[in-house]
C-alpha cells in the first residue's frame, strides 16, 4: 500500500538532516527549473501583457527582484528588446552562485541586444535605493522566501513608477503535489512551521493592500488540438538506480534539504510515492515521466489618483 505525504517523512532522528548550502541549492535549482516548462510558458504571457501596458513608451526601467540565474529574465528581456530603443535593467538576489550565471548569460544577451544596459546587486530589495523607479518590477516565485508579505508589497510600490505607466508582475504556484510535498517534509525534518504560501493565500493579501488593482491568469500548455493542461516537471532521472546526480538535484529541490541525509528507508519511500503519483496524477510520454507544475500569473498595477 502506498503511503501518504507525511508517512514518507517520518523519522526517527532529524539530527542527521542536512539543509542545502547557497551553492547546492542554485546547481539544484538550475536543475530544476531546465527539468520544468513552467517558465518557457511564463515569458510569452508576461511580454504580452507587458505590452499592452507599456506599448506607448520607447524606453523602460525594469526591477527583478529574487533575479537568480536570469531563467526566467533573460528571454523576457530579449523579447521586449525588439520593442524599446533602451531598457535598463536591475536585478537583485542574495545567492551570488546564481548571480554570478546571470551575469553571464546576460553578457552575451548584450551582444545582440546592446539596448539593453544592466546592473546586478547581491541583496535584497531593502539594497535598492528607495528614490528608484521602475516601470515594470519582476517578482518570479519570490514570495515563497519573504516573511511579512504585506510589509514587502507595500515597499515594492514604493519603487513602482509615479505615472501611470507601472506594473508589478508576479508568478506564484498553487498548493500542488509538489508545494505540498516541500511543506511536509520541511515541518517535519526541519521543524519549520511557517507555512507556506501558495497563489490562494497571495489573492488574499493583495486584496488587504490598498490602491492596488490586479488580475490572475493560470498558465496552460496549449496544443495543436487546443487542448490545454498545467506545465509539467519531467522527473524521469530519480525512476533508475543508482541515482544520478542531476535526480538528487531534482530530489533535493523537492524537499529543500539533501535528499542522501534522509534514512535509507524515507528515501526509497519518497521515490516510490513520487512514481506512484505520475499514474495518480501525471503522464508518461516518451519514456518520459512528468508530474504538473502549475503556475499563476497576477499583473499588479496602482489605482490612479482621481
Amino acid at each position: 500500500m502506498s503511503k501518504s505525504i507525511k508517512e514518507v517523512f517520518q523519522i526517527n532522528n532529524s539530527a542527521s538532516i542536512k539543509e542545502l548550502t547557497d551553492k547546492q541549492y542554485a546547481n539544484d535549482f538550475l536543475i530544476w527549473a531546465h527539468a520544468t516548462q513552467q517558465r518557457a510558458r511564463m515569458v510569452p504571457l508576461a511580454v504580452h501583457h507587458a505590452m499592452k501596458k507599456l506599448y506607448s513608451l520607447t524606453s523602460i526601467r525594469i526591477l527583478s527582484v529574487g533575479c537568480g540565474a536570469g531563467l526566467f529574465d533573460i528571454p523576457f528581456l530579449e523579447a521586449l528588446s525588439q520593442s524599446f530603443s533602451q531598457i535598463e535593467f536591475v536585478g537583485v538576489d542574495p545567492n551570488k552562485t546564481l548571480l554570478d550565471e546571470f551575469s553571464k548569460q546576460l553578457s552575451v544577451l548584450q551582444k545582440k541586444a546592446p539596448n539593453i544596459s544592466s546592473k546586478l546587486k547581491l541583496g535584497v530589495l531593502e539594497d535598492i535605493d528607495k528614490k528608484e523607479e521602475f516601470n515594470l518590477i519582476n517578482l518570479t516565485q519570490v514570495l515563497y522566501y519573504i516573511d511579512d508579505i504585506k510589509s514587502f508589497l507595500n515597499e515594492i510600490l514604493l519603487h513602482l513608477s509615479k505615472n501611470q505607466y507601472g506594473i508589478i508582475q508576479l508568478f506564484h504556484s498553487p498548493k500542488d503535489l509538489i508545494n505540498q510535498i516541500f511543506e511536509t517534509a520541511q515541518t517535519i525534518c526541519l521543524n519549520k512551521n511557517e507555512p507556506t504560501l501558495f497563489s490562494d493565500d497571495v489573492h488574499s493579501i493583495l486584496k488587504d493592500v490598498i490602491n492596488l488593482h490586479y488580475s490572475i491568469d493560470r498558465i496552460r500548455v496549449t496544443y495543436s488540438d487546443d487542448t490545454s493542461e498545467d506545465p509539467w516537471v519531467d522527473i524521469t532521472p530519480i525512476s533508475s538506480l543508482p541515482l544520478s546526480s542531476e535526480a538528487q538535484s531534482l530530489l533535493n529541490f523537492m524537499i529543500g534539504m539533501q535528499y542522501t541525509s534522509l534514512p535509507n528507508e524515507n528515501q526509497q519511500q519518497l521515490r516510490n510515492f513520487l512514481l506512484n503519483q505520475v499514474d495518480k496524477l501525471g503522464r508518461k510520454y516518451k519514456g518520459h515521466l512528468y508530474l504538473p507544475r502549475p503556475v499563476d500569473f497576477f499583473q499588479i498595477s496602482k489605482i490612479p489618483k482621481i
